[in-house]
């Protein structure tokens, strides 16, 4: 998906949080069930991107650009 392609059509979700093992099962149980049971794929840094010439930063910035919404948990 090219970087300008706008995301209000699309049926992605990028998620923002703390990549802590406690963190896990909020996103597990909690968060990409919502998201998917809603038909949206979430994407997470973490699970997403690999090593490539693209940085993480870039990677970021993508993602949110090419998503409907974004799910932001700053509680750490």
């Amino acid at each position: 998906m090219p970087l300008l392609e706008s995301g209000k059509d699309s049926t992605r979700c990028f998620v923002a949080m703390a990549f802590m093992g406690d963190m896990e099962p909020i996103y597990t149980e909690g968060i990409f069930n919502a998201i998917e049971a809603n038909g949206f794929r979430p994407i997470r840094v973490d699970k997403e991107h690999t090593e490539n010439e693209q940085t993480i930063n870039d990677f970021i910035i993508a993602s949110i650009k090419q998503s409907r919404f974004c799910i932001a948990d700053l509680t750490r």
